[in-house]
């Protein structure tokens, strides 16, 4: 479940955390308005992971300011409905680049952290447009009146669309996000400078340590 406003303004000392494989959370910190009397300052955080979480749309989906004066690392990874980090004001002076991690380490960058969450979210229904448009414009060709029928003419097409639906074409949709030699991940299970928060497989609980 989500934390509450009190409980994230408690966490001075957190310096990692990493949420993980919560199916069902919809936000980091939970809270009204009337509640918020002022920002969330978490003066130590240099290191925050978001992975795996379907219905992330935003860290708060109130007003709330955030502050993280040493927040260097962000990790956003398989958070399809994510569309911004907060509602309000975020200062992270430190921050530079937010990683998109899989296969190939990768960052995007757009002067702050809730506009870069917003550009990953533009660039990611940009190219399920156009590979769904694609697929299309394959299945018009193939399989519609006056296809091409079988044989190698059909392999051929086919194989033409695939490449512009899935190939490498499909990397021009992703304007804006940059290739970096990122150091090695870090792992939630080697947590030795300050507190950490983990949320269990299909769990949407929140573990401290």
């Amino acid at each position: 479940m989500p934390l509450r406003y009190s409980t994230a303004k408690s966490l001075v000392h957190l310096t990692k955390t990493s949420i993980t494989n919560c199916d069902l959370v919809g936000e980091i910190v939970a809270c009204l308005e009337d509640d918020v009397k002022d920002g969330i300052v978490l003066s130590k955080l240099k290191y925050l992971q978001l992975c795996g979480l379907p219905r992330l749309s935003s860290f708060c989906s109130v007003k709330c300011k955030f502050e993280f004066p040493f927040l260097e690392e962000v990790i956003l990874m398989d958070c399809p409905s994510m569309q911004i980090f907060s509602m309000d004001e975020i200062r992270t002076p430190k921050l530079q680049k937010v990683k998109l991690t899989g296969e190939e380490d990768e960052a995007l960058w757009d002067g702050n952290l809730n506009s870069t969450i917003q550009l990953q979210f533009m660039q990611k229904r940009e190219l399920i447009s156009f590979k769904t448009t694609n697929v299309a414009i394959l299945y018009m060709l193939v399989w519609g009146e006056g296809g091409v029928g079988r044989g190698g003419k059909k392999r051929a097409v086919l194989l033409l669309c695939w490449v512009v639906a899935w190939g490498p074409a499909a990397g021009s949709a992703r304007a804006g996000r940059t290739s970096t030699n990122a150091a090695p991940r870090h792992r939630s299970s080697s947590n030795n400078s300050g507190d950490k928060l983990c949320c269990g497989a299909r769990r949407g609980e929140a573990r401290g340590s």
